[in-house]
């Protein structure tokens, strides 16, 4: 096992030093601008034409009101929790927190007691760049992984794979300890995979290793 995992080790070096770092960097970086195009794209298309998280987010019943009262209770934005165990200082508080836990309702929120731009234009300019830093980080992985000398469909898988990661950890963590629904949790966890295969189609496209014709 060791003699194998050294030679895995030797053709990976020998196929990384063939390349110069310049020529690895620049199509990281091309794979991380097309891939983050892809990324928010496909994002504004599942969430505002196809709607495919519409099902699984529910407008909030008498929210005027209720927001009447969110905002004459709570002054500034962050994110509130009910009940809070942290609030427990004592046995007695404790017990009256593990009371009100069984009871319900539980709430996780964030919470913005100012209003903001609806077109969310900032919020874009924001997005844009987080998607390209995550497609560039995820070609700049699979130029550092053996990944990078297998076929065009074994990389495409490689990204998708950190997006499987990604989604796991973020999505099944709220589902499992913050309450998240598992239809939420499902629609999230799928729309997040199909992204990262759409990014992989493009990165793995410009990360790889040229043959010689």
């Amino acid at each position: 096992m060791e003699n194998f995992c050294f030679q895995c080790s030797c053709i990976y070096f020998h196929i990384i030093l063939q390349i110069p770092n310049q020529i690895i960097m620049k199509r990281t970086i091309l794979a991380g601008f097309l891939g983050g195009l892809v990324f928010f794209l496909w994002g504004f298309i599942s969430w505002r034409v196809i709607g495919l998280h519409d099902g699984v987010m529910h407008p909030l019943p008498n929210g005027d009101s209720l927001s009447v009262t969110l905002r004459g209770n709570i002054p500034a934005r962050g994110v509130y929790v009910y009940p809070l165990h942290a609030e427990a200082n004592t046995d007695v508080a404790q017990k009256e927190v593990e009371d009100k836990y069984r009871r319900g309702p539980l709430v996780f929120m964030a919470f913005s007691p100012n209003g903001a731009d609806p077109f969310m234009r900032n919020e874009m300019i924001v997005g844009v760049l987080i998607t390209f830093f995550v497609a560039w980080l995820a070609s700049w992985i699979l130029s550092r992984s053996t990944a990078i000398a297998e076929p065009y469909f074994s990389r495409v898988a490689f990204v998708a794979v950190l997006g499987l990661l990604g989604t796991s950890y973020h999505d099944l963590i709220n589902w499992n300890w913050l309450g998240f629904p598992f239809d939420y949790t499902l629609v999230a966890v799928a729309d997040s995979i199909f992204t990262w295969f759409l990014a992989g189609l493009v990165i793995a496209k410009i990360v790889k290793i040229e043959t010689a014709s």
